[in-house]
């Protein structure tokens, strides 16, 4: 374990201190805003690319990223069978199925309601979080993630600008709540995973995803050229969605636990729905300003009183 300053790693250092925790709170702002622009991304990059190149290509480019990293600090990959199994069953649940349902539900939803689905993991963390490891859920806590899932709720909703036609359609929602599934399973199995340093783990994981569909990639490319705007938009996807996100997701949920990153969620809901207003012209209504302010609200109550974010 390589917590000490002699040698910067990124091996997990669970915190006991009650004190502020500069670096995790920093990694949960780019947790916010990697995971937020997902959606975006995803957009951009459809504009030029089949739903499956979309998600083939995210995986792969997200795992060569993670792997360069890994190696570029002196971690390299696991040697040890038992890390694998465990990266090749974690890299299906956070990296392929979310990939795979995200880059297909986003041909018919738009982005606000994508990223309102996706900030109902939480209830499900909690809810597996109690039962897994018994933790004990504080009734503030607990009442903060209530309201601010009835935000979310109100931002799905009718008069936000958030339906298509005045109906959404079915499948694409029960694909987008798969994901959401596979990645509040994901925020429960980091914690028990054998322990290893975090950015190694996740490269592992992201590349025994990535595998599966490099032939897939190759087959589902355009006959032309994609735009450079969806060029982008697949390397975003891939680098900031696959790369950065998921690792600060991964590293959080190993240094602070599975509760400590609920507010990212929230914050991710957030900021998906301006980028959707002010890049994608989705209309932000009043009805999706209220909601936006009822999961603020939600967000600061979840505090525990004294400006820090527990993780239980």
């Amino acid at each position: 374990r390589r917590c000490g300053p002699a040698r910067f790693s990124f091996a997990e250092c669970p915190v006991v201190s009650e004190k502020f925790d500069g670096v995790a709170y920093f990694a949960l702002l780019v947790m916010v805003l990697s995971t937020g622009s997902t959606f975006l991304f995803i957009v951009f990059a459809l504009e030029g690319l089949s739903a499956m190149a979309v998600a083939s290509w995210r995986l792969i480019i997200g795992a060569a990223f993670l792997v360069a990293v890994a190696f570029a600090l002196g971690e390299g990959l696991p040697r040890s069978r038992v890390i694998w199994l465990w990266a090749a069953g974690f890299g299906v649940l956070n990296y392929l199925i979310p990939a795979v349902t995200l880059a297909w539900a986003q041909q018919f939803l738009p982005t606000n309601v994508a990223g309102a689905y996706y900030a109902s993991i939480p209830l499900m963390v909690l809810m597996l979080s109690a039962v897994i490891f018994a933790v004990k859920i504080t009734w503030r806590k607990g009442l903060g993630l209530v309201i601010g899932s009835v935000g979310l709720v109100v931002l799905a909703g009718p008069g936000t600008g958030s339906q298509l036609d005045g109906e959404i359609p079915v499948l694409p929602q029960m694909a987008i709540f798969l994901s959401c599934v596979c990645l509040a399973m994901t925020a429960v199995i980091a914690r028990i995973m054998p322990k290893a340093p975090a950015m190694q783990l996740s490269a592992a994981a992201a590349l025994m995803a990535a595998v599966p569909f490099v032939p897939v990639a190759a087959l589902t490319l355009p006959e032309t050229t994609p735009s450079t705007k969806a060029i982008a938009g697949m390397v975003a996807a891939g680098v900031i969605s696959s790369g950065i996100a998921h690792f600060s997701r991964f590293f959080l949920i190993r240094r602070k636990g599975p509760v400590f990153v609920t507010p990212n969620a929230y914050l991710a809901a957030i900021w998906t729905a301006f980028l959707g207003a002010i890049v994608l012209g989705e209309v932000l209504t009043l009805p999706t300003i209220i909601a936006l302010g009822i999961v603020l609200a939600g967000v600061v109550i979840a505090q525990d009183g004294s400006g820090q974010m527990k993780a239980v």
